[in-house]
């Protein structure tokens, strides 16, 4: 994976497709545990040369300080009060129904209960 600073000094698209690929990034090294919760985001943010002036219940701003181009940062992963270990369950959960469907040949009624013939009258 490649570093945070990498990905936000690569940014020259528009402003929403920028704020896509912060979060995309920020989003695989909390599953990888590379990132823990909400000090991560930021230590990531400030560890590329990026300020974060606001830190607000739901959002992270952050500030370019060479060019003054500001993101603002929201979403589930930018929430004061979120809880990673929610996430990750979350996340290993859909994994895991992932990796059933695969061992099933891809039965999306495996698993389930059937109705019976006289149900479905």
């Amino acid at each position: 994976m490649c570093s945070i600073a990498g990905v936000l000094a690569s940014l020259r698209a528009d402003r929403g497709e920028a704020r896509e690929t912060i979060t995309a990034y920020l989003e695989s090294a909390i599953v990888t545990g590379q990132i823990s919760d909400r000090d991560g985001i930021v230590s990531a943010l400030n560890g590329a040369g990026y300020e974060t002036p606001r830190l607000g219940k739901n959002y992270i701003t952050a500030l370019n300080p060479e060019s003054g181009e500001r993101w603002r940062l929201k979403g589930r992963i930018y929430e004061k009060d979120r809880i990673r270990d929610k996430e990750l369950e979350q996340t290993t959960v859909r994994d895991r129904q992932a990796a059933e469907g695969r061992a099933r040949g891809g039965d999306p009624t495996w698993g389930r209960e059937q109705p019976h013939e006289s149900d479905t009258d």
